[in-house]
């Protein structure tokens, strides 16, 4: 009895190594391959895309800055006296248009000048009759040649100190009247003000000798040159067609109020330009080669930019430099690239490289 059981228990013992040894075997012929080292196979179709094809063509960098009409320095005329008055009214506005003749002002001389004017009466009434006097005197043999020809000079003297007076206005109220036709651009004088001589009234420039001062930075004055072709809009107006004009002057300081380098601008035509409007100047510095792609297609990873292109059905990552970012787009540089390539605008921050996906073509 006990060898039968100790039969049983060996054969057990053998029949279950047998089943561990055959399952142990199984499992290693049958059991997955691994994938090979050699280059990855496109990933499975997980997204939908749309794709444009890349463009190449020529590209201007522009520059833009803004500045104000003004008048030309050399179209401006200060009105002024040559004494001293006071203003008693201002008959024209600034901005106004003006034309030759035209009153723009009252005034008339102040007590000082006045005083002066009479002053010279006096002299020329003494001097008149002093050589009078010494006319008379030279007959009866009584004076010299020498004293009657003092005399005769300090006459002239005197009336020629009087007419001078009295040719400048020195007298009563009179008008100032536009010697030219312009508009008005300051007025320096006020009603009961004291005017000292010389000191200028208001000033009159033309309305068709005009330039736009615009500001550029500091940087960039390099790039730009006299006679350089200049667009400009006028802000505030929708203005789809731009006044065509050229650079006429480059300074060379930093203005201090706006830290920006003055740029004089003179447009060919200056007929929709008002004194003192504000105004937009395009300018095209440079023109750049390159691939234009729309901004969607280009993503930041890190410090890079991708895009993806899409051939046969598989997408493909591409490190990108970007040349001039302008509204919609950007030039483009980069190895692998080419006009006519699909380049993906719509899907793309699902994408990784080599994947499957199906594309959705916009011309």
């Amino acid at each position: 009895m006990m060898k039968r059981y100790r039969f049983v228990l060996t054969f057990g013992f053998i029949s279950l190594v047998t089943l561990l040894v055959a399952l142990t075997a199984m499992h290693f012929l049958f059991r997955p391959q691994r994938a090979s080292a050699g280059p990855r196979a496109p990933l499975h179709v997980v997204a939908t895309v749309k794709t444009v094809r890349l463009a190449k063509r020529v590209v201007n960098r522009n520059l833009q800055t803004y500045g104000t009409v003004v008048a030309r320095a050399s179209s401006v005329r200060n009105v002024a006296v040559p004494f001293e008055s006071q203003c008693l009214r201002m008959l024209v506005s600034a901005g106004q248009r003006v034309h030759r003749g035209q009153k723009l002002l009252q005034l008339q001389a102040s007590s000082t000048a006045m005083l002066a004017l009479a002053e010279a009466r006096s002299q020329a009434t003494s001097a008149a009759a002093q050589y009078q006097q010494t006319l008379a005197s030279q007959q009866l043999h009584l004076v010299t040649k020498a004293q009657l020809l003092t005399a005769r000079q300090a006459e002239e003297l005197a009336q020629l100190k009087l007419s001078n007076l009295l040719a400048q206005g020195v007298g009563g109220p009179r008008f100032i009247r536009a010697s030219r036709s312009g508009v008005i651009n300051h007025i320096y004088a006020r009603p009961g003000q004291i005017i000292i001589a010389g000191s200028p009234l208001l000033q009159i420039v033309s309305s068709h000798r005009i330039e736009i001062r615009i500001g550029v930075e500091p940087t960039d004055i390099s790039m730009l040159h006299e006679h350089m072709p200049v667009n400009i809009y006028p802000v505030g107006e929708d203005a789809k067609t731009p006044i065509p004009g050229q650079i006429s002057l480059l300074t060379l300081r930093v203005n201090p109020a706006t830290r920006l380098v003055d740029v004089f601008v003179t447009p060919q035509s200056s007929s929709d330009l008002l004194l003192g409007q504000y105004v937009r100047a395009s300018i095209t510095v440079a023109r750049l080669d390159g691939l234009v792609t729309p901004r969607a297609a280009v993503m930041p990873v890190g410090a890079q930019q991708i895009l993806f292109t899409v051939r046969h059905g598989i997408a493909y990552e591409h490190h990108v430099r970007i040349l001039l970012k302008k509204a919609h787009e950007y030039l483009i540089a980069a190895p692998g690239l080419a006009q006519g390539d699909r380049i993906v605008v719509e899907g793309n921050p699902q994408l990784k490289n080599l994947m499957a996906v199906t594309e959705k073509f916009r011309p």
